[in-house]
């Protein structure tokens, strides 16, 4: 889309929680299109999530999601 990216590397035996994650981000894209979250990007062959090993030989997954400007959590105030 032009914008921003982020990669995120995840170990490997995280693997089912980062599919979760990636279908709840996919389930608020479609119920809510206007809604701003990050967007997953899709590899070539149109997966979501990509095996992949560290710069050790470690397996890890990777994704790529777009980069949404904002504040983390942490620093917000609530009021």
């Amino acid at each position: 889309s032009g914008g921003l990216s982020v990669l995120k590397l995840s170990h490997a035996a995280e693997r089912g929680a980062i599919e979760f994650q990636n279908a709840i981000l996919d389930h608020i894209a479609e119920a809510d299109p206007a809604c701003i979250i990050p967007r997953l990007a899709k590899a070539r062959d149109g997966s979501e999530l990509v095996s992949v090993a560290d710069a050790v030989g470690r397996p890890c997954c990777a994704r790529v999601l777009s980069y949404v400007q904002g504040r983390p959590l942490h620093m917000m105030t609530l009021e």
